[in-house]
Order: structure tokens, then sequence, then C-alpha cells
């Protein structure tokens, strides 16, 4: 199913104004006399999740490219007032936070976009793994913040099962490995000779910083290794971070992914680690592209 836009025009009326409220934003209908607005056309081109992939129990943020395309100048709220709103069919909880009642107008000239992010107060849970539906509305005027116009787009996106860790004594926590596409999507399929990132998060529960060592083996299924991925680094207290390497595999067939973590990360020997090393072993098939 394509995507489709809904510009909502001004209702023609002789009723007062009325206030409705719509999401995380306040929704004006007026009196408008009957015109329509000339040469409108503002698309959401791009929505995205922040992070990209949603595993259960992560709090998320949904950013969305606006792209003014007509001959007008558009106004929204700007500043600490998103002019996002949201429904969602399922899979996501939606807490009430702290509203920001002050907001500023921004304007968008014709032939430039901008990156709108929401949410006015209110805050996004995953819940429960599946495809999600959210009808995304964002609402702006051309003269009056009275006389607002809507323009939606669905945004279908996945919620994944809850991360699979391992942990040392030391309060580190390393993830299983994901693979990425192109998209910064978790790949469904691994087709060789295609780009994929292999991401890690690293959680770390300490009060002091601690340096670190990272490394990704790949083997195929005859043991050998066809890639050698590392990084180090530092760790600040009571933070998470996620570690992208980039592979490429050239040929189908099985390959084990051994994910190494260690401090200190003067320590590069990877036959032989140290004790409370993590070690995750994790099971990718390669398909032609055929």
């Amino acid at each position: 199913m394509n995507p489709k836009h809904t510009i909502m025009r001004p209702i023609y009326s002789i009723i007062p104004i009325a206030v409705l409220t719509f999401g995380w934003v306040n929704l004006y209908v007026v009196s408008a006399g009957g015109l329509e607005p000339k040469n409108l056309d503002v698309e959401l081109s791009d929505i995205w999740t922040e992070p990209r992939v949603i595993h259960i129990g992560d709090e998320f943020r949904i950013k969305v490219s606006i792209v003014n395309k007509g001959l007008e100048t558009i106004s929204f709220r700007g500043v600490c007032t998103s002019p996002l709103s949201a429904e969602f069919s399922s899979k996501v909880k939606v807490e009430r936070g702290s509203v920001c009642d002050e907001w500023l107008e921004a304007k968008l000239e014709p032939g430039v976009s901008v990156t709108v992010e929401g949410i006015n107060g209110e805050f996004l849970t995953a819940v429960e793994a599946g495809t999600t539906l959210a009808n995304m509305t964002f609402t702006f005027w051309i003269d009056n913040p009275l006389a607002s116009l809507n323009v939606t787009k669905q945004f279908v996106f996945e919620i994944y099962q809850e991360r699979v860790e391992q942990c040392t004594i030391n309060s580190i926590c390393v993830t299983l490995p994901e693979l990425l596409d192109i998209s910064d999507h978790k790949a469904s399929r691994i087709i060789a000779e295609n780009q994929y990132q292999i991401q890690s998060s690293i959680r770390y529960e300490d009060d002091k910083p601690l340096e670190f060592f990272y490394a990704m083996i790949i083997k195929d299924e005859l043991g050998r290794t066809v890639s050698l991925l590392w990084a180090r680094g530092m760790l600040q207290p009571n933070q998470e971070i996620n570690i992208s390497t980039s592979w490429l595999p050239e040929a189908e067939g099985n390959y084990t992914l051994r994910t190494h973590f260690w401090t200190p990360y003067e320590y590069t020997e990877l036959i032989d680690p140290p004790p409370g090393t993590i070690w995750i072993d994790t099971t990718v098939d390669v398909r032609s592209a055929e």
C-alpha cells in the first residue's frame, strides 16, 4: 500500500472559532470565507524512528522530513512545541509528560525542506513486537495560525523482541549483534554482495570511566576468518552506546559472527582474551541474490 497524502483545507462556516485537540497539537478550525489556498503542496517525504531499530521496552522518537513543494511560504509551530501528531494502531504506549506551552513561529519557504521531531510533552515506548501503523499529521498555516491546514501520511515500522545480551560482573552488558541494511532497518534476509552494518549495543552501569576494546570476527562454515573488524574507546559512567561495523559478505553460506568485548583496550590478543571477556556467537545464513 503506497503512502497517501491528504491536504485538509479550511472549512467555510459562519460559526465562531473552534479549538480541537488532536494528539500532540491543537488544531484550529475557523471561517475561511470559502477561500482555498493556491499553489499549496506540502509533503511528508520521509518518516523514521530514532533509534532506527526498536525493541520491546525501548523509548523512541519519530522524525519527519517536511518538503514545501508549493509556491507559498508556510508557517508552523517551532522551538519546543512540535507541529506533529500521530495515532498508533497498537504496540506503542504513549505517556504524557511535561508540556511546553511556549512556541515560536517557524517558516518554510518554497523549495526548502526541514526535519521536524515530535513529540510535545509525550513519550513513546514499544510494548509489543510486530508491525505498527502510525498516522502522522503535520499542522501548518499560511497567513493566520487560527486558519491551520493539515497534511497526513501513514508510517509503518517494526518493533522487535527484547534484545539478547550478555553481562559481566563489572556492570557491562553487550547485546547480540544485529544486521542492518543500507536504510538502517533490521535485515530480514542477508544477501551476498550486499552491504550491511553489524550493530551491537554496549551498556555500562558503573560510576567510573572505562576503557574498552571491541572486536567482531566473522568466520565461514569451514572456520576460516573472512573478516576482522574492531573498535576501541571509552565508556562514561551509566552510558549506553551503539557500535557499528560494516560487512559485505562475498559468497552465500553459513557464517559465525563472534563478538569480543573486554578491558583494558591495550590488550589486543584475540585468541585468548583475559578473564571477564564477553564472547557472543551469532550464526548468519547468507543467501545468493538469485
